[in-house]
C-alpha cells in the first residue's frame, strides 16, 4: 500500500501576541491525504483551517510536530531553497483572487514567474506552458498582456489556478478558492478544479466554510475548531450522521437551497425546541 501524498502529525501552530502568551492557531492536528483525495477541511472563520494550510506548504512556522509529502519529511522552516524545490510538488490556490496577484505585473509575467525561480525551461518552453495554462483555465492568449485589474473575480481566480498548476505539482491546497466570488460563479471554478483533478490526477486539500460546496467536492471532510480537529470521515457520514456537537451546528447553519425544504428544516427545528 502506498503512503498518503501528505501526513501531518500533532502539528501545533503558535503565534505570540504578547510576553509570556500565544495563540494557539492549531493544536495537535493529526491527518493525512490519500493519493488522489480531496479533504475537505471545514470550520468557522478564525478556526485554524488556513493556518493548517499554510504550514502544510511551508508559509508559516510551526511549533510543533512534523509534516511528510510522499514519505519525506517537511523543514519546519522553510528556507528560499526549500521553497524552490517544493513548489515543483505542492501549490496552494489562494482566497482573494483581487490581492494574490501582483498588480504591476502583466498576467503573461505572473505565470512566468513561477517557472523563472525553480526551473530551466527554455524562454521557449516557458511561452508554450503560458499558452497551454491560460487556455486550460478558460481564458484566451489574447488575455496574456493585460494586467490583474482588467479581469473580473472569477477570472482572476482562473489565473491563480493557472499559477498553481504551471510547474505541474500533485498536490494543490485550496484555500477557500470560491469565497470572495459571486455564487453564479462559484460553480464555474468548482467544476474547473474538479475536471483538473480527475483529469492531472491531483490531490487536494479544500478549505472553506460553505459546507454544500465541501460537500459536493470532497472525498473526506475534516472539521476544525479553535485550531483542533474534532471529526474526520467520509463525506456522506459525516453531513448524514455526523458525531461531533459542533459539525452538527455546522450543518444546521448551513441553508438549504430548495426554499421549501428549509421551510421545513426551519419548523422541525422551532418545534425541537419547543419541546425542550
Amino acid at each position: 500500500m502506498k503512503p498518503p501524498v501528505i501526513e501531518v502529525n500533532n502539528l501545533s501552530v503558535h503565534y505570540p501576541i504578547k510576553q509570556g502568551e500565544n495563540l494557539r492557531a492549531v493544536q495537535n492536528v493529526t491527518l493525512s491525504i490519500q493519493e488522489g483525495e480531496v479533504l475537505g477541511l471545514v470550520g468557522e472563520s478564525g478556526s485554524g483551517k488556513s493556518t493548517l494550510g499554510k504550514a502544510m506548504i511551508g508559509l508559516t512556522h510551526k511549533t510543533q510536530g512534523w509534516i511528510k509529502y510522499r514519505g519525506r519529511f517537511l523543514p519546519k522552516s522553510y528556507t528560499l531553497s526549500d521553497f524552490r524545490s517544493h513548489a515543483k510538488h505542492m501549490q496552494m490556490i489562494f482566497q482573494d483572487p483581487y490581492g494574490s496577484l501582483n498588480p504591476s505585473m502583466t498576467i503573461k509575467e505572473i505565470l512566468r514567474e513561477p517557472m523563472q525561480l525553480t526551473d530551466n525551461r527554455s524562454r521557449t518552453k516557458q511561452q508554450e506552458a503560458i499558452h497551454y495554462w491560460i487556455e486550460k483555465v478558460g481564458l484566451s492568449i489574447n488575455h496574456l498582456n493585460r494586467y490583474p485589474h482588467e479581469f473580473s473575480g472569477g477570472q482572476r481566480q482562473r489565473i491563480g489556478i493557472a499559477r498553481a498548476l504551471i510547474l505541474s505539482p500533485k498536490f494543490i491546497i485550496c484555500d477557500e478558492p470560491i469565497s470572495a466570488l459571486d455564487v453564479s460563479v462559484q460553480a464555474q471554478i468548482i467544476n474547473l478544479l474538479l475536471e483538473l483533478k480527475s483529469e492531472l490526477s491531483l490531490t487536494l486539500l479544500f478549505i472553506a466554510h460553505d459546507l454544500s460546496m465541501v460537500r459536493l467536492i470532497s472525498d473526506t471532510i475534516a472539521v476544525m475548531k479553535k485550531g483542533i480537529i474534532v471529526e474526520t470521515g467520509p463525506s456522506d457520514t459525516v453531513f448524514k450522521k455526523p458525531s461531533h456537537d459542533y459539525t452538527k451546528m455546522l450543518i444546521e447553519a448551513n441553508p438549504i437551497a430548495d426554499p421549501k425544504d428549509e421551510k421545513k428544516r426551519q419548523k422541525a427545528r422551532i418545534k425541537s425546541n419547543k419541546s425542550l
